[in-house]
């Protein structure tokens, strides 16, 4: 075991106490209650159970003395969906209350035939470091300088029609970088309406994410007006089980955030909170998070869960930070190795972790929200993979997608390109998409090639296999779908006119499309 997941496990031990935690599988959850999901009917019963406490937990085969109960915050998860009481929660918690442990409640409910998912309610951290930086930052502004901030900002400093939800210690409301956009959230921790942060973690975030100007006239930043919602789901020690993250997830989905950062991360897996991580996607949601940082290759959860957009650090040089985890599920890194940010008290500070890279990509995912409002999830993993800078110098710094840092490093400003700017209308039809690209140039010789290429994010760019027209307008491709625009058609786009013998020299022409349901953007070179 490395020395960052000692730290970790040190931690644990002592946020708590003994009662309060169990260890199972090696890691820490709560000792008093498991969570539970029903297939319906029975979640209908459920909803019924405080009403009928005995029966249903006879169905159970439950003991007396157990209890169910709704997730943490229920009243403001129903006040945004106008559920009808406990029956409408999307898990419940069993509280033990001594009669059984965790592991014989799991053991007793596994196979029933009214339990769809029975697991620990698991303990996990903020994802921030109290070691230094591997390399003192260049300086103070080098993260900006990274994503080209200043370049970004010429198109947009951010939108007040975009809300962020910050899922993590909660904020400071009182601090002038965010005044006039903070937007009621919640204390999941202590099922109240107090988001104001008791540790720290999640002020430094929101900071990054989203601080007006600090009067050091340096402390900054990415987004400066969007709206940010506070959901308060770790604790005083930076420490918060998954039963929390999961309703927090959900009410930032119902309170309408257009973003979700979670900067917080357990080593192990929950379909609980999987499943809520699903749901706000499914509801057009970004939902982005952490690697962690122990220093291995095993992404923490929910950073490996495949609907997140997941970040990890690197540092003033572009090397991957020592403590930034890597895997197959790392999309995306930012600069995460002492980062100037401000902290509860309005006093700048340099912070480290993978917590301090997620906010730059969250940031500048608002950035490409208020000018193209409407992106989801897949979108704008498609801007921000494909505008990243990749083999920087790192030997692990592989071209293409690699499990050190993923896509590259975030360009903020090349993102942003990518997305503004608007192509010949009409772009999509009831059953195809035409791609037309006016600025690109009559092909000189006939065996110049044409290219149009796609990128995904599970593979990268792959040829197009369509031929184009050339006409006055330019050239275009025309993209059919059997029921519309289907999926495939949507997506990132570069056009390529490039002359043999020697295909590898710079093409002569390129541009880029970004289409998505209803919008598109060009960016010719």
């Amino acid at each position: 075991m490395n020395l960052f997941r000692l730290i970790a496990f040190a931690a644990f031990a002592t946020v708590l106490p003994a009662a309060e935690l169990i260890w199972i599988d090696g890691h820490p959850a709560a000792a008093d209650r498991i969570l539970l999901r029903f297939k319906a009917p029975a979640a209908e019963a459920a909803g019924t159970a405080e009403a009928d406490p005995a029966s249903f937990l006879a169905r159970l085969g439950l003991p007396e003395g157990v209890r169910l109960r709704p997730p943490p915050g229920q009243s403001a998860l129903l006040a945004h969906s106008g559920g009808p009481g406990p029956a409408a929660a999307p898990f419940l918690l069993l509280e033990l209350n001594g009669r059984l442990s965790p592991n014989e409640a799991l053991a007793h409910l596994e196979g029933h035939p009214d339990v769809l998912v029975a697991e620990p309610d698991w303990l996990g951290t903020g994802g921030e470091i109290a070691a230094p930086a591997s390399e003192p930052p260049l300086t103070l502004t080098w993260p900006a300088e990274r994503l080209d901030l200043a370049s970004a900002w010429t198109f947009t400093r951010g939108s007040r029609s975009v809300t962020v939800a910050l899922l993590d210690t909660g904020i400071n409301p009182f601090l002038p970088a965010f005044t006039g956009r903070l937007v009621p959230g919640f204390n999941f921790v202590n099922d109240s309406t107090n988001t104001s942060d008791d540790h720290g973690h999640g002020t430094r975030v929101a900071g990054i994410l989203a601080a007006h100007t600090h009067p050091d006239g340096v402390t900054t930043g990415v987004d400066w007006h969007c709206r940010i919602l506070p959901v308060k789901v770790l604790d005083a020690n930076n420490t918060g089980f998954y039963s929390h993250w999961a309703a927090g997830v959900l009410f930032a989905a119902e309170a309408g955030a257009d973003i979700i950062l979670l900067t917080a991360g357990g080593f192990a897996d929950s379909d609980i909170l999987g499943e809520a991580i699903q749901t706000a996607v499914d509801r057009g949601c970004v939902f982005i998070t952490i690697a962690h940082n122990d220093a291995t290759g095993a992404i923490r959860f929910p950073g490996r869960h495949p609907a997140a957009i997941t970040v990890g650090s690197t540092e003033a040089d572009d090397s991957r930070s020592v403590f930034s985890n890597w895997g197959p599920a790392l999309d995306l890194v930012a600069p995460g190795g002492g980062v100037r940010t401000v902290n509860r008290f309005d006093q700048p500070v340099l912070a480290s972790g993978t917590s301090f890279a997620a906010p730059q990509v969250a940031g500048t995912a608002a950035l490409l929200l208020s000018i193209r409002p409407g992106l989801d999830q897949h979108a704008v993993l498609t801007l921000l993979a494909a505008s990243a800078a990749d083999a920087l110098g790192d030997p692990d710094d592989l071209p293409g997608w690699d499990p050190h840092f993923g896509w590259g490093r975030i360009q903020s400003a090349h993102a942003i390109r990518l997305a503004a700017g608007s192509l010949q209308p009409p772009l999509i039809g009831s059953d195809q998409i035409v791609l037309v690209f006016p600025e690109a140039p009559a092909p000189v010789v006939a065996k110049d090639v044409l290219r149009l290429e796609r990128f995904d994010p599970a593979a990268g760019w792959h040829t197009v296999p369509v031929s184009p027209a050339f006409s006055e307008s330019g050239l275009s491709w025309t993209l059919t779908g059997p029921n519309g625009p289907a999926a495939s058609n949507l997506g990132l786009f570069r056009l390529s006119i490039l002359r043999p013998p020697r295909p590898r020299r710079r093409p002569l022409h390129t541009a880029t499309a970004c289409v998505t349901r209803g919008r598109s953007s060009r960016q010719s070179e």
